[in-house]
């Protein structure tokens, strides 16, 4: 199959390992994911360039990483992510805003101070690159709101997870993950409020 055509060294075949962990993660296969994204990783950052592709392995490893609770490592890959996003598509672009958010997320899970401002300039860099109701604004807005939440800022947490969701809920009418996750951080802002 590919690995012959192509080698196990080629941006392709990391593509594809990439989209295995994607789908390992969705699963949630975590470690299988987890694994999947190092090994495309690996390959992507062996590369001259580096290659844009290598931003979404990252991002799968930051999910991983805070997934399982090892937030120094989280926002190494973050700022790992935002670095190829700024290098491969300039300041302002899709990958750098979900970069910079993932890494605002990172630095809240840290205690950092500097993590309101980090999510403040992504969501706003996301509603310049994203148009308006786009399923990516949502997630920037989910991002956002885990910071604010972890800054015990509720009502503000609780504007953001409200638009968060009607534009969730838009895109996928049906039940979906991505509905329920924004839904059960809505609960957290209600709850902070009492």
């Amino acid at each position: 199959g590919m690995l012959k055509q192509f080698g196990p060294n080629h941006t392709t075949t990391a593509t594809m390992v990439n989209n295995v962990g994607v789908m390992e993660d969705d699963l949630g296969n975590y470690a299988a994911a987890e694994k999947r994204f190092a090994e495309a990783a690996a390959v992507l950052r062996a590369q001259p360039g580096p290659p844009p592709l290598l931003f979404y392995p990252l991002m799968g490893l930051h999910r991983a990483s805070l997934f399982r609770g090892d937030l120094t490592q989280a926002k190494a890959l973050a700022e790992e992510a935002l670095t190829v996003a700024r290098k491969t598509g300039g300041e302002r672009n899709r990958n750098a805003a979900a970069g910079a958010m993932a890494l605002a997320v990172a630095q809240a899970a840290l205690k950092d101070a500097t993590a309101l401002a980090t999510a403040r300039n992504a969501l706003a860099l996301g509603r310049e690159v994203f148009p308006a109701g786009h399923i990516e604004v949502s997630r920037l807005l989910a991002g956002y709101a885990r910071v604010l939440l972890a800054n015990r800022q509720w009502a503000e947490a609780e504007k953001a997870l409200t638009e968060a969701l009607t534009i969730a809920r838009q895109r996928y009418p049906g039940p979906n993950w991505r509905t329920a996750e924004v839904a059960s951080l809505t609960g957290l802002a209600f709850a902070g409020q009492g």
